[in-house]
C-alpha cells in the first residue's frame, strides 16, 4: 500500500520510464541502426521481424517466471540484461547472426516488462486504486515512448551515429534495472 506516498510507486514510474527511454530509441531505429552497420535493407528489415515474435515469446516466458520468481527479479534482470543488444551491436557490427542473436535476445527480455509493470502495481497497490496507479505507470511508459526516439534521433542527427545512441543505452537501461530491484 501507500500509493503516492510509497517509495515502489515512483520506484515503478521511473523505472519504466527509463527502460523505455532507453530501448525505445534503439528499437524504433532499428533498420536504420542496421543499415548504418552495413547490413543491407532487405536483411536489416528481415533482422528486424523478429523481435515481435520474441516480444510475444518473452511476454509468454516472463508471465511463467513471474509465476515462480519475484516479479521484480525477473523485469529488473531482465531490462539489465536487454543491454545485450547495444553490447553485442557495438562489438560486432555489420554481423548479420550476431544481429539477430542480439534481435531475438532484446525482444525477448524487452517482452517482460508490460506483464511486470501490471503485476506489481496489483502487488505494491491493491486493486482499490489499480486503474490509478498501473494507468500512471503507463503514462510514464508514453513519455519514454517519445523522449527515446526524440533523445536517439537528435543524437544521431548531431554526430550521424547510432553508436552514441547505443553507448548511452546502457548506463540508463541498469539504472532502470536497478531501481526494480
Amino acid at each position: 500500500g501507500g500509493g503516492c506516498r510509497s517509495a515502489w510507486f515512483y520506484k515503478l514510474v521511473f523505472a519504466n520510464m527509463l527502460a523505455v527511454v532507453g530501448s525505445v530509441g534503439m528499437i524504433l531505429n532499428m533498420v536504420p541502426l542496421l543499415r548504418a552497420s552495413g547490413i543491407a535493407p532487405a536483411t536489416a528489415a528481415w533482422i528486424y521481424g523478429f523481435s515481435g515474435i520474441a516480444t510475444i515469446a518473452g511476454r509468454v516466458f516472463a508471465g511463467w517466471l513471474m509465476d515462480r520468481i519475484d516479479a521484480s527479479k525477473v523485469v529488473g534482470f531482465a531490462i539489465v540484461a536487454f543491454t545485450a543488444l547495444p553490447i553485442i551491436l557495438l562489438a560486432m557490427p555489420g554481423s548479420v547472426a550476431f544481429s539477430l542473436l542480439a534481435i531475438v535476445v532484446a525482444g525477448l527480455l524487452g517482452g517482460s516488462a508490460t506483464p511486470a509493470n501490471a503485476y506489481l502495481a496489483g502487488k505494491h497497490f491493491g486493486p482499490r486504486n489499480f486503474g490509478t496507479f498501473y494507468t500512471t505507470i503507463n503514462v510514464a511508459s508514453s513519455i519514454g515512448v517519445g523522449l527515446g526516439p526524440l533523445i536517439a534521433n537528435r543524437v544521431y542527427d548531431a554526430t550521424k551515429s547510432y553508436e552514441p545512441v547505443m553507448w548511452g543505452s546502457i548506463p540508463v537501461l541498469v539504472l532502470a534495472g536497478a531501481l526494480y530491484l
